[in-house]
């Protein structure tokens, strides 16, 4: 339980990184913040496989949010290009 809600707080800081990088002024910290939040989302990913792997998550539940969890990590990248 204690690993599910890691993955939890993960999810949070990872939403709170983008919501505070949003809010900075400018695009430079912007894209920063974006490197950060997209660490966290491999950090979030690595949890989750573990989860699947010591049966916290079945299968299919596992390939839906890893499969949001990817088009979201190519929203952030594809961002990150446009403000570079």
């Amino acid at each position: 339980m204690e690993l599910f809600h890691k993955s939890e707080d993960a999810l949070f800081l990872f939403l709170q990184i983008l919501q505070e990088g949003a809010g900075r002024g400018g695009k430079k910290e912007f894209s920063h913040f974006l490197y950060i939040a997209k660490g966290s989302s491999f950090e979030l990913e690595t949890q989750l496989i573990i989860c699947k792997e010591l049966s916290f998550i079945n299968q299919t539940s596992f390939d839906m949010i890893i499969s949001e969890h990817d088009e979201i990590q190519k929203m952030i990248t594809g961002l990150q290009k446009t403000l570079n």
